[in-house]
């Protein structure tokens, strides 16, 4: 389930839940590939997973969130030297891992605790991850954590199964 997109049409996310969240990954992959940033993604959950259980308003909420680091993650490896996205989805026995990971340059991250208005974009901006917290910290069925390893930003979205029928 590992596939390197280099510039070609992609038939990817088969395994993915109908809906918005497939549409989105497709889309911003392909906004990703016009900037000529290297996207990888690797997905190994089951068709009939923890995703595919997820009702309407959390498929929404998880697209909004996903939406938002994966326009994150494309600002920033556009502007670093590599170019390059990591896009893992996975699924444990207690959750699913969503982890968007990308090359940055240092003055491009914004880290900390999101705060409206907050950017290294310039004035207006920075609202993302502000929306993006909100959203999670309304819901106790998902989890976020942000991390810098090894010259990569990565962002980590845990759906707890346990929760996610809550």
């Amino acid at each position: 389930n590992v596939i390197n997109i280099e510039n070609k049409q992609i038939n990817l996310l088969k395994v993915l839940p109908k809906g918005g969240l497939k549409g989105l990954m497709y889309y911003k992959t392909s906004v990703a590939q016009s900037y000529k940033i290297n996207v990888t993604i690797d997905i190994s959950i089951n068709e009939k997973g923890t995703l595919s259980k997820l009702n309407n308003k959390k498929i929404n909420e998880l697209t909004k969130i996903i939406g938002i680091y994966y326009d994150n993650a494309i600002e920033a490896a556009k502007e670093s030297k590599k170019k390059n996205i990591l896009i893992e989805i996975y699924e444990l026995k207690d959750s699913v891992k969503i982890v968007i990971s990308n090359t940055f340059n240092k003055n491009s991250i914004v880290t900390g605790p999101p705060k409206k208005g907050i950017s290294s974009k310039g004035k207006g901006r920075g609202n993302g991850r502000y929306f993006a917290s909100n959203i999670i910290n309304k819901n106790k069925w998902i989890e976020e954590k942000q991390e810098i390893i090894d010259k990569y930003y990565i962002e980590t979205i845990t759906i707890i199964k346990n929760a996610s029928n809550k």
